[in-house]
């Protein structure tokens, strides 16, 4: 639902383009180590698991896992600007 009513929305990647979001999906059907460990490293024992790591390298910021465009919006105006290493203009960087 909320890739679909949200993360798909004209709004919201308008914002990651602008923003130099870039996100990623990562698959658990099989429980695998790696991404059990990233879970656990935020605290989290279960999907969906929505972070923004922010391109600056500070903490992850922890979505709730039902989003709205708002709460999207908001934390992403929320994250501190980075400098993109390729040129000089300012942006925010980040993954979800």
């Amino acid at each position: 639902v909320n890739k679909r009513t949200t993360l798909r929305s004209d709004e919201v990647t308008d914002a990651f383009r602008n923003r130099r979001v870039v996100t990623m999906r990562a698959d658990w059907t099989n429980e695998d180590p790696e991404i059990t460990r990233a879970l656990e490293s935020l605290g989290r024992h279960g999907v969906p698991v929505y972070a923004l790591y922010p391109g600056d390298g500070s903490a992850p910021v922890l979505l709730p896992e039902i989003l709205t465009r708002d709460i999207v919006l908001r934390a992403l105006a929320n994250l501190p600007e980075s400098r993109d290493q390729d040129s000089d203009s300012p942006g925010t960087r980040a993954s979800l």
